[in-house]
């Protein structure tokens, strides 16, 4: 089996860059204990119009009420109350990562372009923290926050008014559960490997039974054109909070924080490998495969996957790389990361495997977790009310990976 030793870190922190290199590696630990997957197929499947035909919404505040997420914090643990018991490792420390023997250059080239993109204020004002993401192609932008997203050309000129995520999906018909709903979270993505897009959002269902994980994958590399649209119902009665996606050679991967439906008790962290192949080709019967870590360790939170940058994939046959922090603050013996892979057999979903690679944990330097709160980070000439939030809680989307031919990072 092909595996990577991770043997460098630039900075490492909740939020900041983080750069691991991987080198081959010979196998010599006992794998740690192995959990069991579980797997299912998309409830309802569609194909939407062409966007540029979509009519332009009214701003009136989120189709399907307000986002229902409310920035909920990953304080899952009080300190010293879970360290060192069922953790998914032996808490095995590797030296401290030493500082560069000289600092980087900070100089930040100016941009090539710049415009202007959708505002909180296209979403009616009603959403906060407005969640903004976007990714860039060969030939568009697609910027979303959080409820509606609008497609660019690469000079910045929009190409489509500002659209709810729910007018794409609208497709699946009226008697979809999640039809007419935005309930947030979104992400976009392009895929450099298939030359497609990814959109995606959660639907919260209480007597569905459960909450839903909306994926869309562009028919071709214009996202103007027409969708795929997947509506996947989640494998357990939890709020599927937080889902951040990944491109990967044969998964499209989620991570996602799973709270009760009431109230705000923490269920642990998920994982997730959707059918790439199959949602690519517009197969009606694509499915995932999905782990649920809590049992094992109901510690870990705040995960993220391996997303691709540049053209070339990863080797056949590599499975995703899933990075999780931990932190003396919440009882662990140091700050380091959890390195994590993840094996999909969508052919014998039975047979995929998540497991920590042997030389996890990986020590960093030191970095603090708890969150002191909202509005706490000041910004020139802004009102207290306007300051930004302090997320340190959670790793900040992307994970990224690229390919380098001799060296993968």
């Amino acid at each position: 089996m092909r595996s990577f030793r991770l043997v460098s870190v630039v900075a490492a922190c909740a939020g900041a860059l983080l750069l691991l290199t991987l080198r081959p590696l010979m196998r010599a630990q006992a794998e740690p204990p192995r959990i069991f997957p579980d797997s299912g197929l998309a409830v309802n499947f569609a194909v939407s119009p062409r966007v540029s035909d979509l009519p332009p919404a009214a701003v009136a505040g989120p189709a399907g009420g307000e986002e229902v997420e409310g920035d909920r914090r990953l304080e899952f643990r009080p300190p010293a109350v879970s360290a060192g018991k069922g953790s998914i490792d032996a808490a095995v420390f590797r030296p401290p990562v030493r500082a560069l023997s000289a600092p980087l250059p900070k100089v930040m080239p100016a941009p090539i372009v710049s415009f202007a993109g959708l505002s909180t204020a296209d979403n009616g004002n009603f959403v906060h923290p407005p969640d903004t993401v976007g990714d860039v192609g060969p030939n568009h932008y697609v910027q979303l926050v959080n409820l509606r997203f609008r497609i660019f050309n690469k000079s910045g000129s929009p190409l489509t008014p500002a659209l709810p995520l729910s007018s794409l999906f609208a497709a699946l018909g009226p008697d979809n559960r999640c039809t007419g709903v935005d309930n947030g979270d979104g992400i976009a993505l392009y895929d450099p490997l298939a030359d497609r897009w990814l959109l995606s959002q959660f639907c919260v269902s209480v007597a569905n039974p459960n909450t839903h994980q909306m994926i869309a994958i562009s028919k071709t590399g214009d996202p103007t054109g027409a969708w795929y649209l997947y509506d996947f119902m989640m494998p357990n009665n939890f709020f599927n909070d937080y889902p951040h996606f990944a491109v990967w050679r044969d998964s499209y991967f989620m991570t996602d924080h799973q709270f009760a439906l009431v109230g705000n008790q923490y269920f642990g962290q998920g994982v997730f490998a959707f059918d790439r192949a199959k949602m690519v080709a517009g197969d009606p019967s694509a499915g995932f495969i999905y782990f649920d870590l809590f049992p094992l360790d109901p510690d870990i939170g705040g995960m993220l996957a391996s997303d691709i940058d540049g053209l070339n994939p990863p080797p056949p046959g590599s499975p995703g790389y899933f990075v999780n922090w931990r932190a003396d603050e919440y009882g662990d013996p140091a700050d380091a990361l959890q390195i994590f892979e993840f094996h999909a057999d969508f052919a014998n979903p039975a047979a995929s495997t998540f497991t920590q690679r042997p030389e996890s944990r990986l020590a960093v330097p030191a970095f603090d977790p708890q969150v002191p709160g909202l509005n706490v980070i000041e910004q020139p000439g802004a009102s207290a009310s306007q300051f930004l939030d302090a997320i340190q809680d959670r790793f900040m989307h992307r994970l990224a990976y690229r390919n380098f031919g001799g060296q993968e990072s």
